[in-house]
C-alpha cells in the first residue's frame, strides 16, 4: 500500500539544508583570480563558500609587494562547500527514508496481526486445500 507519507519530500529537505547553508559572506580575503583569458583579477573571497564577493579590486590599489602578497584563488571552496550541502541533503534524505521504511514495517506488522489478513489467509489456504504454496515450503499443510 503507497501512501504520500511513504515518499520522502525533497523539496522541503532542499528548503531546509538551503536555509542551513544559507553564507552571509561574513569573513572574506582578498585573493588572486586568474579570469578566463588568464589575466589575474583581484576579488575578495568568501571563506566559507568560497564565492567571489564584490566588484574587482583595481591592481593600482595594491603595492606591487602587496600584489604579491595576495594568496591564489582557491578553487576548491566553493565545489567544497556544495559538496557539503549535496552531502547535507542526501544525508537527511536516507534519514527520512529510514523512518519511512520503519512506518511501513509498523504498519505492515499490524496489518499481519489484524482481521483482514487473517481472514485472506484462511480464504488461501482453504482453496489451496491446507497446502503451503511458498517457493520455501511446497508441501507443508497449514493450520
Amino acid at each position: 500500500m503507497y501512501l504520500e507519507q511513504d515518499k520522502v519530500n525533497y523539496t522541503a529537505i532542499r528548503a531546509k539544508v538551503d536555509a542551513e547553508f544559507q553564507c552571509k559572506h561574513e569573513q572574506t580575503d582578498v585573493r588572486n583570480k586568474a579570469a578566463s583569458d588568464g589575466v589575474p583579477s583581484i576579488r575578495h573571497q568568501c571563506l566559507r563558500c568560497g564565492t567571489k564577493i564584490g566588484p574587482i579590486i583595481p591592481k593600482r590599489s595594491f603595492t606591487p609587494e602587496q600584489l604579491a602578497a595576495i594568496p591564489a584563488w582557491d578553487a576548491g571552496a566553493e565545489k567544497q562547500f556544495y559538496a557539503a550541502k549535496e552531502k547535507a541533503v542526501d544525508d537527511a534524505a536516507q534519514c527520512e527514508q529510514k523512518k519511512i521504511d520503519a512506518s511501513k514495517k509498523r504498519r505492515y506488522d499490524a496489518y499481519l496481526e489484524g482481521p483482514d489478513w487473517k481472514k485472506k489467509r484462511d480464504l488461501v489456504l482453504a482453496r489451496a486445500h491446507g497446502i503451503c504454496r511458498s517457493e520455501e515450503n511446497t508441501s507443508e499443510i497449514q493450520s
